[in-house]
């Protein structure tokens, strides 16, 4: 009998080992690179049917030359399976909230939340402009200022940081720029700079809607822009 419990007990000892190495590697694997843990799941809400934004979802993965490698969905939503060119996979899922609301979570391997953002901003082109248009309902604050532009965009690129917002687009011209971001609760700000005679206008919005909340953190970023500004200007 002793032989017996002696191997009993090894085999014991064996899988609690082989557990542990097994817990332990699972943990670094989540921490490299979120491997089904939701953490760069990016989740965003759409005014519009889910066959809608179904169709708009595949027509943003195409846009983007994903590889498209299962697509099950009903009226209800579904999930839309596609490769990058070099292999990574991404997950977009899409659930219908009633008749006329949506959501969508975007997961892009191995945690890509840039381009899980220009995937949800390209949806929200595709129905019709709303990521763009979902803007000019929310809080807002503006100020006119001297500094040029280029200046101006390294000032607006801080204060979006500053605010804990994830730039998502990008666009300068040789009079103007639009930059845009997002949080991780997914309210959207944008910062838009414009020519004003000799002088730059800045306009600062959070949100889609105007609430007290968003408000302060309008206000946030325009006293953000000016401290990077006048920082600048200094040196």
């Amino acid at each position: 009998m002793k032989p017996s419990i002696a191997i009993l007990a090894g085999l014991l000892a064996a899988a609690t080992a082989c557990g542990g190495g097994t817990a332990e590697n699972s943990s670094n694997a989540a921490r490299s690179g979120d491997l089904g843990t939701g953490v760069n799941t990016v989740d965003r809400p759409y005014a519009k049917p889910a066959a809608d934004v179904w169709d708009a979802s595949v027509s943003a993965a195409k846009s983007y030359d994903l590889k498209i490698e299962s697509d099950r969905h009903d009226r209800m939503g579904g999930e839309l399976i596609a490769r990058r060119a070099a292999g990574e996979r991404v997950s977009i899922r899409v659930r219908s909230v009633d008749d006329r609301s949506s959501t969508v979570s975007i997961r892009v391997e191995p945690g890509d939340r840039n381009l899980a953002n220009l995937l949800h901003d390209r949806i929200g082109e595709k129905l019709g402009g709303q990521a763009k248009t979902g803007l000019f309902g929310g809080s807002s604050a503006e100020g006119t200022y001297t500094a040029a532009l280029p200046r101006c965009v390294a000032a607006a690129e801080g204060a979006l940081k500053a605010g804990d917002f994830e730039l998502t687009k990008r666009e300068v011209t040789e009079s103007s720029a639009v930059l845009e971001g997002r949080r991780t609760d997914t309210v959207p700000a944008a910062i838009r700079i414009s020519k004003d005679g000799d002088s730059r206008k800045a306009v600062f919005v959070v949100g889609s809607g105007k609430n007290a909340g968003n408000q302060a953190a309008a206000d946030r970023l325009k006293a953000d822009f000016e401290r990077a500004v006048a920082s600048a200007q200094g040196n």
